[in-house]
C-alpha cells in the first residue's frame, strides 16, 4: 500500500497488537499520518511498528501515548533495522522508541522528560 494520506482521527481503545503497523516485503511508502492521536493503554508489540526494506511512513504532528506500557518499559515505537527514511514528530508519552536514528533521522518527538529524540552527530 503506498502513498495514502490520513488527516485527524484517532486510534484508542482496546487495541491487540499495535496501533499501525507498516510491514514488507513489497513496497509499503510514503503513507502519511497528520494530527493523529494513537493512545491505547498498552498494545502487546508496539503503537508503531514499521519493518521492510521498503517500508516507511510519515508520521506528522502526532501525539503516542501508551499509559500502561511503562510499567513494561515497551517502547512505544519500534522501527525495525530493515526500515529507513521514515519522519515521525509530535508528543511521545510515557515510554520510548527503538529504532535505529542514524537511518531515520527525520524521528523528533517531544516527551516530558526531553525536547527531542534526535541521533547523535557523526
Amino acid at each position: 500500500v503506498n502513498s495514502n494520506i490520513f488527516h485527524g482521527g484517532a486510534i484508542s481503545g482496546g487495541i491487540g497488537e499495535a496501533g499501525l503497523r507498516a510491514e514488507g516485503p513489497g513496497a509499503c511508502n510514503d503513507n502519511k499520518f497528520y494530527g493523529m492521536v494513537i493512545e491505547p493503554p498498552e498494545t502487546s508489540l508496539a503503537h508503531v511498528y514499521v519493518t521492510g526494506a521498503k517500508t516507511n511512513v510519515k508520521l506528522l504532528d502526532v501525539r503516542l501515548e501508551g499509559t500502561d506500557m511503562f510499567a513494561q518499559n515497551k517502547p512505544l515505537v519500534i522501527i525495525d533495522d530493515s526500515s529507513y527514511g521514515n519522519v515521525m514528530t509530535g508528543m511521545l508519552g510515557h515510554t520510548h522508541i527503538q529504532a535505529n536514528l542514524n537511518r531515520n533521522p527525520g524521528v523528533d518527538f517531544t516527551s516530558a522528560k526531553s525536547v527531542g529524540l534526535d541521533p547523535a552527530p557523526l
